[in-house]
This record gives C-alpha cells, sequence and structure tokens, in this order.
C-alpha cells in the first residue's frame, strides 16, 4: 500500500485510524481503517482468519460500531489481488462496487496560480484569522463536525499542522484545497469547488498555491487521490504538477443495502451497463417485497 499515505499516518499517530489483526504477537493479516479508505493484507487462505474476519465486518463494521471516517460505507483495498475472490464469502449479503482509483503526485508547481484566477477572486491560507472572519461564509468542512475533524481529529489540529488555501469571491470560501493527511515528507490534500464557481480554474489554483506552500516548508512531494471515472479531478490534477503514480482499486459497499444497491445501479447505468442496472433495481423491489426494509 505505497499509495496509502493514511496508513503511515495512522501508525505514525498523526492521523485517525484503527488496525485489528489476527495475532497482536505474530500477526499473518490486517485489516486497518484510515481516513482515505480501509485497507486488508495478509493471509487470505487460512479457514480461521476468514471466519473471524467475515464475523468483524458483519457484527462490527457493518453495523457502524468501529469506523473511521464515516460509519456508513466501506472503501476497501487489498493486497494480494487473491483477496478479491474471498469478498464473497466475507461480505456475502452485497456484491461490491469496484472502483479504479488514481494516486497522484507532484514534486514541483506547474501552475502560476497567481496570474490564473479569475478576476474577482482572491486566494487566502486557511488560517484561524479567515475562520474567525464573521464577514465570510465558511465551508461545512471546516465547522464542527466537518469533515476536517474526521481527518484530523479536530480542527485545531489542522490548523496546527495541516495547510490549506481558499478561493474568496463575494465573503464566501468558494473553492478550497487543503491537506487530507501528513506523514513521512508528504501531504495527501483534497479539493472542493461550489458547483456555481465551477470550470473557472479555482481548484486548480488553490491546489497548486497548496503544493508551493508544503513544498517550500519541509515537505517533498504532495499527494492526490481520486476515482479514473472523475475525469474534471484528475485533470486539475494534472493542471497543477501533479503526475499519475499508479491505479488501484477500492472495492466499495454502503451498509444500507437499499443505498448499496441504488449507487450500484446508478454506476451501471452511467457505464452503460443497463442489464446490471436493471439487476440491481429488482433486487430493490425484491427487498421491499420480502419486507426486508
Amino acid at each position: 500500500f505505497d499509495y496509502s499515505l493514511s496508513l503511515r499516518a495512522a501508525i505514525a499517530g498523526a492521523s485517525p485510524g484503527r488496525i485489528f489483526v489476527d495475532d497482536p504477537h505474530r500477526p499473518r493479516a490486517g485489516l486497518a481503517l484510515t481516513v482515505e479508505g480501509y485497507l486488508l493484507a495478509g493471509e487470505h487462505d487460512d479457514p480461521a482468519i476468514l471466519d473471524a474476519l467475515r464475523q468483524f465486518l458483519r457484527d462490527s463494521i457493518f453495523t457502524g460500531r468501529v469506523y473511521v471516517n464515516g460509519d456508513d460505507s466501506l472503501s476497501l483495498a487489498v493486497h494480494p489481488d487473491a483477496w478479491e475472490a474471498r469478498l464473497p464469502e466475507l461480505i456475502p449479503a452485497q456484491e461490491p462496487l469496484k472502483l479504479v482509483r488514481y494516486h497522484y503526485l507532484c514534486r514541483r508547481v506547474s501552475l502560476d496560480w497567481q496570474s490564473s484566477l479569475p478576476p474577482g477572486y482572491a486566494l487566502r491560507r486557511i488560517d484561524r484569522r479567515l475562520l474567525a472572519d464573521p464577514g465570510l461564509v465558511i465551508p461545512q468542512d471546516f465547522t464542527p463536525g466537518g469533515d476536517i475533524e474526521a481527518y484530523w481529529g479536530s480542527l485545531d489540529r489542522f490548523l496546527d499542522e495541516g495547510i490549506g488555501f481558499g478561493v474568496l469571491h463575494g465573503g464566501e470560501v468558494v473553492s478550497h484545497c487543503n491537506a487530507d493527511c501528513a506523514a513521512g515528507g508528504q501531504v495527501d490534500v483534497g479539493v472542493y469547488t461550489h458547483p456555481a464557481h465551477r470550470r473557472r480554474g479555482l481548484a486548480a489554483a488553490a491546489a497548486a498555491a497548496t503544493v508551493e506552500h508544503c513544498l517550500g516548508h519541509g515537505f517533498r512531494q504532495v499527494g492526490w487521490h481520486c476515482n479514473a471515472e472523475n475525469v474534471a479531478s484528475w485533470k486539475t490534477a494534472e493542471r497543477a504538477g501533479f503526475s499519475r503514480n499508479r491505479e488501484y482499486t477500492y472495492y466499495w459497499y454502503a451498509y444500507d443495502r437499499v443505498e448499496h444497491w441504488l449507487e450500484l445501479g446508478w454506476y451501471s447505468l452511467a457505464r452503460g451497463d443497463h442489464a446490471k442496472a436493471a439487476g440491481c433495481y429488482e433486487k430493490i423491489l425484491t427487498m421491499k417485497t420480502s419486507q426486508e426494509i
């Protein structure tokens, strides 16, 4: 899992995370819960390990009792790939949504973000002064209970150890890029732009400013993750100076079975697999008929 900075950050105690193994003294299989997804590795053929893992997933993970950064769905990466064949045994009630993901790295900014901003927009670092400004509309990510707390444990920790830049327009932070986690000389970042302000290069400018700051303050590289189907995301990364490092796969499950099959059906439609989409929706109707929901 060389692409998973969140795993290294969790092990280092720099990011929320939980790691479960079959034997703490001589572990042969492990499940790591990190802020950027869950990771399963190790021995995939031992019946005792598989049985214990199946029970743990059923009783603790899919009930939402044990989680990191969200108690309603599971995004799972596996190593080695042979684990994929075991997923129907471990999670028998649902077929996973298989998502190809891209991992990008940036070691040099290629975008002049200062000149790329459209008229009427300004870029500022996200710090205590900005968040305390009563005249600004702040994104929910930076409010109590928002994504920043989920990724860093607290907003104060992000402000002390993280980094981010926001694009301001008309008294509102309309786009922002911020660190999701940091460890070992690397930062992973994420971006968001308000729908009304998209397709103006704001996310790329915020990302470039954030990367420039990170590289100038002791970090050797900055990472970026996105779904392969999210073309806008990886094109934004490439515009800012990121280069694709590798592909990997997430197997996604919603704990609510209706929500799961709805999402799988939607993705099947988007991919042009109408027969698969119809099968997903039929499962929902069958569940409703049998009073499972």
